[in-house]
């Protein structure tokens, strides 16, 4: 059951400032590109979301644990919590550095 009456919306509504949505309509008249602002807010936020979404990817990546062999304790996984990837290499491990 939706949350909707039962139905399933397709679209919403969403209040911007006035200020923002004049800055809007500048970007559209001067580069006409967009024909709506409707239009300018669906790509802006389609575009923040893969952004997000591949920035979110990017962290996944560089959070992982080692789990040869490590002596380090808690620390890799209290080094998650801090927004700056950190990368970390034990000396007892073999291989090109």
């Amino acid at each position: 059951m939706c949350k909707y009456g039962g139905r399933k919306k397709k679209y919403s509504s969403v209040s911007l400032p006035i200020s923002i949505l004049e800055q809007i309509d500048s970007l559209i008249k001067e580069l006409g590109f967009w024909p709506s602002r409707s239009a300018f807010v669906r790509e802006a936020c389609l575009e923040k979301i893969r952004r997000e979404r591949e920035a979110l990817e990017r962290r996944r990546e560089a959070e992982r644990i080692p789990t040869r062999g490590t002596s380090w304790g808690l620390a890799p996984v209290k080094a998650q919590g801090y927004p700056t990837p950190e990368a970390m290499i034990g000396p007892h491990w073999k291989g090109k550095r």
